[in-house]
C-alpha cells in the first residue's frame, strides 16, 4: 500500500505523522482516516498528534528513523540507572515496539523516568496502568498541559476521538481467553510490579506484541530480565509465523494465546516466585546486588 508520502507504509508512527501533517495544514487529523491507505480510524488522542508536529516538516522516511531512534535514546537513558536493565532493548518485545514506531518504548522509559511521564496521556489506556502502578505530580501537571494545549489548537477533538474508538480493536487483557490467570497477581497485590500487571491486564489495548513490553519492568536481576527477554524472542517468532493476510482482529486473536503463554504468564511466575511484601518498585531503581529484604 501507498502511504502519505508517497511510500509504502512500515510503522504505525506513520499514521500520526501523517495526522500531525493535517493538523498543521489546518485539517481535523481525525476526518482523514480510515482511507486506503490506513484502514484504521486515528486511535490516538491529539496529545499524541501535537508531540509528532515536530518531525511533521520532515518526509517520512527520515520522521519515522528520527522517531524511532528517539525513543530508543530515550528508553536507553531511563533504563540506565541500573545499566543490566539495557538488555530489554535486545527483547522481542522491544524489537517489535521500536520497529513498530510504537508509544510504548516511550510509556516505558517514562516509568522509570518520572520526569516525562506526561506522555502517558499520548496512549492514556497503558498510560493509566503505568500511572496507577508509580502516581506522582509529573504526569498530572505534563498530561493537563498537553491536554490543554491540544483543546487551545482544537477544541473538538475529544468528540471526534471518541468516535473514533467506535472502531477499535481493543480488548481486555482479563477477557482473552485464559485472561482470569493474571489475577493470581492479586495475592502479591503489595508488590507495586504485581499492582503494575494487574493494571495492564485490565485496561483496553490491542494485546500486540509491542503492548507486553511494559512487563519488562517486573524483573529484579539480570537473569530474571534475560529469562524474560528469551521468551519474548520465542513469541516473536510465533507472532511473525502467522499466516496470512488476516484481519486485524483475526490476527490478535491468534497471537494472544503465543503473547499470554510466552510473556504474560512467566512475568507473572517471577511476581509470584516473591513474597507479598511491600518492597520497592523495581523501577524505583534497586541495585542489582542489593537484595529486598525477605
Amino acid at each position: 500500500m501507498v502511504g502519505w508520502s508517497g511510500i509504502d507504509r512500515a510503522a504505525d508512527f506513520d499514521q500520526f505523522h501523517a495526522a500531525a501533517r493535517a493538523l498543521a495544514a489546518g485539517t481535523d487529523p481525525y476526518r482523514l482516516f480510515p482511507n486506503a491507505w490506513w484502514p484504521f480510524h486515528l486511535f490516538y488522542p491529539l496529545p499524541a498528534v501535537l508531540l509528532a508536529l515536530p518531525l511533521a516538516s520532515f518526509a517520512l522516511p527520515i520522521a519515522r528513523a528520527a522517531w524511532i531512534g528517539l525513543s530508543a535514546a530515550v528508553l536507553c537513558f531511563a533504563l540506565s540507572r541500573e545499566r543490566w536493565r539495557l538488555l530489554t532493548l535486545a527483547s522481542g518485545s522491544a524489537v517489535f515496539a521500536l520497529a513498530a514506531g510504537q508509544w510504548t518504548p516511550l510509556c516505558l522509559a517514562a516509568l522509570f523516568l518520572p520526569a516525562i511521564s506526561g506522555l502517558w496521556i499520548a496512549k492514556p489506556t497503558i498510560g493509566l496502568a503505568a500511572f496507577i502502578a508509580r502516581p506522582n505530580r509529573g504526569a498530572v501537571i505534563g498530561g493537563l498541559l498537553l491536554l490543554a494545549a491540544s483543546l487551545a489548537i482544537m477544541p473538538a477533538w475529544p468528540r471526534a476521538w471518541l468516535h473514533s474508538l467506535s472502531g477499535t480493536i481493543s480488548v481486555i487483557p482479563l477477557a482473552r481467553p485464559g485472561g482470569f490467570l493474571l489475577l493470581a497477581a492479586l495475592v502479591r497485590w503489595r508488590r507495586p510490579e504485581a499492582r503494575l500487571l494487574l493494571a495492564l491486564a485490565a485496561v483496553p489495548q490491542t494485546t500486540a506484541l509491542y503492548e507486553t513490553l511494559m512487563l519488562f519492568a517486573v524483573p529484579r536481576s539480570p537473569r530474571e530480565l534475560a529469562l524474560l527477554g528469551a521468551a519474548s524472542w520465542v513469541a516473536l517468532y510465533f507472532v511473525i509465523g502467522i499466516p496470512g493476510p488476516i484481519s486485524a482482529a483475526a490476527l490478535t486473536a491468534r497471537e494472544w494465546p503465543i503473547l499470554l503463554a510466552c510473556v504474560w504468564l512467566p512475568a507473572l511466575a517471577l511476581i509470584l516466585l516473591r513474597p507479598n511484601r511491600a518492597e520497592p518498585a523495581p523501577w524505583a531503581g534497586l541495585p542489582a546486588d542489593q537484595k529486598p529484604p525477605r
